[in-house]
């Protein structure tokens, strides 16, 4: 992966990518869904 991004980037062989940040905007807007779960709330035990 370190590779594609040197690549992609155009980054001399020196420099080593550690961590890559989008900025942007996203093509379309998804609505979020519900993904509360309750047998997943532990109240104070297991």
């Amino acid at each position: 992966m370190k590779e594609f991004y040197k690549r992609e980037c155009n980054l001399p062989d020196y420099i080593l990518p550690v961590g890559l940040i989008a900025i942007g905007y996203p093509d379309e807007v998804k609505e979020t869904g519900n993904r509360y779960d309750e047998s997943r709330v532990h109240l104070e035990r297991y």
